[in-house]
């Protein structure tokens, strides 16, 4: 068990002080890749609920995914990027993971921005209700709801969810370009 232990360590390292990480893939940047991944995952699966559910409207399973689209994916998406600042911070190179992982953490971020602007929407919009040719429901018009804490319950979560999206999506940018003007050599007529 000790052996198997010592083995793994050089993987988990994530500094080392020779330098020499050739090979190896550090075990923050695994994670930057994970969390925005498990984001995706979480959103599909909130799809893949509604998608066969009977009963529901157009308008109600997307109210679900939206909900269920907020602030812990932002949350998600922004520690993915910052993982992946604080290591080039660190001084340790970008790699093709630090990429997927900023690029999955804007898909992310954007996911949730869409979702919260739905939310917000949903949450101050008129709602018509058009019954089907068949049906005995009778035509209906009206707001989500007719309190408007209960609106900003729904809208606040919302715009929590924006805000943070936002900042996500403008980090990963961020440090993307950052990468890419860090890990670029300079011309020679600048350099000499």
């Amino acid at each position: 068990m000790r052996i198997a232990y010592q083995e793994a360590l050089p993987i988990m390292q994530t500094f080392d002080e020779s330098g020499q990480d050739a090979g190896r893939r550090d075990i923050w940047e695994i994670a930057a890749l994970c969390l925005p991944a498990v984001a995706v995952l979480m959103i599909g699966a909130s799809v893949a609920q509604v998608w066969n559910s009977t009963g529901m409207s157009m308008r109600d399973r997307l109210f679900f995914v939206a909900e269920n689209t907020g602030v812990f994916h932002a949350l998600l998406a922004l520690t993915a990027v910052a993982i992946v600042a604080a290591r080039e911070f660190a001084g340790r190179r970008s790699s093709g993971i630090s990429a997927a992982a900023l690029n999955a953490a804007s898909v992310v971020a954007a996911l949730t921005v869409i979702g919260g602007v739905y939310l917000v929407w949903n949450a101050f919009t008129i709602h018509v209700h058009i019954p089907g040719p068949n049906s005995t429901d009778s035509f209906g018009l009206g707001i989500l709801s007719d309190s408007w804490s209960d609106r900003l319950s729904l809208a606040l979560p919302g715009l929590a969810a924006i805000a943070l999206g936002l900042t996500a999506a403008v980090a990963a940018r961020r440090q993307r370009s950052a990468g890419r003007s860090s890990g670029s050599p300079l011309p020679e007529a600048v350099t000499g």
